[in-house]
């Protein structure tokens, strides 16, 4: 086994924390909205492409948070090796792959976009599809070069979307509710990606524990059943690529039945 790794449960106590004030603050965000703004609240929550595309990617974020978070802890676990070691590797190739996958999942998310209206919602399909089995590969790998090599990959693929979600919120409103928009996006993001993707994790590996796995295996099947809920965003996604073209291409006459001078 490897060396002692941090206590990270006051850590998990302020995620979960952080998730019960986010769905308050949420709620009541979209209330005040509906109140002094009913222009916005109707082109943003009565837009099916809007609520789909939104919960898809903050779907994949869900996971993308609860790998991250507990990457280091399960190769601590899993191999001989220090902190440091695994914090520069994970750290330095993280880096680099988030990189190289935002940088390319913008380039390519903006040439899908001319050749579909829904075309930027192909980078969640390659989030979904090459992130999932490279991080299986990862956390079940025996070998912790290849496991550190499969960090850096996954992130290409893992940190491809990130820009996907503001923009596709900019397509779907007029342009003053642009930056509401977005703020709905990182409140959504915030509660179930950053939020609840650690700590579902956490939790569920306290369930393997108790069930009678050790330490590392509880941990690695906890991460592994968090990837399931890729099956979700698969569905979202699909969903919301069939009513974007529409309620973009309609989002003026939409905006004027809500008494919007466009």
């Amino acid at each position: 086994m490897g060396a002692a790794e941090p206590d990270l449960n006051g850590c998990l106590g302020l995620e979960r924390h952080d998730s019960n004030v986010g769905v308050y603050v949420t709620f009541s965000w979209a209330q005040s909205i509906q109140a002094r703004d009913t222009a916005t609240f109707h082109m943003i929550f009565k837009s099916k492409a809007m609520v789909y595309a939104m919960m898809a990617f903050a779907s994949i974020a869900f996971v993308i948070y609860g790998v991250g978070y507990w990457a280091a802890p399960l190769l601590l676990r899993l191999h001989d090796t220090s902190q440091g070691e695994v914090g520069m590797y994970i750290g330095l190739r993280s880096a680099a792959g988030g990189l190289i996958g935002v940088t390319m999942g913008g380039v390519t998310a903006d040439w899908a976009k001319r050749k579909h209206a829904a075309g930027r919602l192909i980078i969640g399909f390659i989030a979904i599809f090459g992130t999932a089995p490279l991080v299986l590969w990862m956390i079940c790998t025996e070998s912790l070069m290849t496991a550190f090599i499969l960090n850096f990959a996954h992130h290409i693929f893992s940190a491809s979307w990130p820009g996907i979600p503001p923009s596709t919120a900019a397509d779907l409103v007029v342009p003053r509710m642009r930056a509401v928009a977005g703020a709905f996006f990182l409140l959504v993001n915030r509660m179930i990606g950053l939020a609840m993707g650690p700590y579902f994790m956490g939790q569920l590996s306290d369930v393997y524990r108790v069930g009678g796995m050790d330490r590392g295996e509880s941990l690695q099947t906890a991460i592994a059943t968090g990837l399931l809920i890729f099956v979700a965003t698969f569905f979202l996604l699909i969903l919301a690529w069939r009513h974007l073209p529409k309620d973009e291409s309609t989002r003026l006459a939409r905006a004027r039945e809500q008494g919007e001078e466009v």
